[in-house]
């Protein structure tokens, strides 16, 4: 008889661990399922009955009159008390094991929460950054002669194809023999002959937007330092999506602003800091061919400028 209980026992602790694994993880509601402790109060009151009722039908070696044979019948219980001793290790070591894992899965639930916040404050400053960007270029305004004022986006235009080719036509006329222009000079008229801006020498380039900048230094400036503190910002934040937000600044940008800061990293305002984040985030890959300075000028930019490098998975 003894055997068969143990067995029993065996088997019971065998059906215990079966419903722990497979019910540790089960939850309705808020509520775990705790079939667990349901199969275990009812695995114990079963064992002890059958106990008893072996006692009781004397399928165990105990004396019928327990007030004459008490010792031996406490100690009877002693395979019992092993057992369950043995069963409430097991039981305490599966707590720990249990706690462990919801600790885990609390510091996971806790990782995401930080990143989650972590990603919100990141794209909360960008958007403020964007705004105050965008509010810098709707108070540009450039007089373009007279009382005629150019104002916003369409600034951009105006020092590019007025300021500037202007002043580029006017350093190349006077370096030219006889103050005369070299027919293969027809940038300022932008002929058809021509897939880009500039045909003149780049060292006449590059003086015509120093030009340029200094008389609009106020505007340009300003705009200029913003879109730098944007970028690196983007840059300095180590996200491995990083690319995809500069992408959202990148798209906010006109043809004639991304010429304009195509001249800003040639020159000694940006070549140092502007020009390595224009490169890393391929902010140059939208700018128009005809909008092209000339080839000595623009192999001065690293490929990644003026292609954006394929995402790899």
């Amino acid at each position: 008889m003894q055997i068969l209980i143990s067995l029993a026992l065996f088997a019971f602790v065998c059906v215990l661990l079966f419903t722990a694994a497979s019910q540790a993880s089960v939850r309705k509601g808020s509520k775990r399922t705790n079939l667990l402790a349901f199969w275990g109060f009812a695995g114990v009151a079963v064992i002890f009955a059958l106990y008893f009722i072996s006692i009781y039908l004397s399928w165990w070696e105990v004396e019928k009159d327990l007030a004459q044979t008490m010792g031996p019948f406490g100690d009877s219980f002693g395979p019992l008390t092993s057992l369950f001793s043995a069963l409430a290790f097991a039981a305490l070591i599966w707590t720990v094991v249990l706690q462990g894992d919801e600790l885990q899965l609390s510091r996971k639930e806790l990782a995401l929460t930080r990143q989650e916040m972590t990603d919100q404050r990141f794209e909360s400053m960008l958007m403020r950054m964007l705004e105050v960007h965008t509010s810098i270029v709707s108070d540009m305004d450039v007089r373009a002669g007279g009382n005629v004022v150019v104002s916003r986006k369409d600034c951009f235009e105006h020092l590019l194809m007025q300021s500037f080719l202007h002043r580029q036509h006017n350093i190349f006329k006077k370096s030219g023999p006889s103050g005369s222009v070299p027919d293969s000079f027809n940038t300022y008229q932008r002929s058809p002959q021509t897939d880009r801006i500039s045909l003149a020498p780049d060292e006449v380039t590059m003086n015509a937007y120093e030009e340029t900048y200094k008389e609009n230094r106020n505007d340009l400036g300003h705009y200029f330092r913003s879109l730098y503190n944007i970028l690196r910002f983007i840059s300095e934040s180590g996200r491995e999506d990083k690319f995809d937000y500069a992408r959202i600044v990148r798209a906010q940008l006109s043809d004639y602003e991304l010429a304009i800061n195509c001249l800003n990293c040639l020159s000694e305002h940006g070549v140092e800091k502007m020009k390595p984040l224009v490169e890393e985030f391929s902010i140059l890959d939208n700018l128009p061919k005809d909008l092209y300075l000339s080839e000595g000028l623009m192999a001065r930019f690293d490929e990644r400028a003026l292609k954006t490098p394929k995402q790899t998975a």
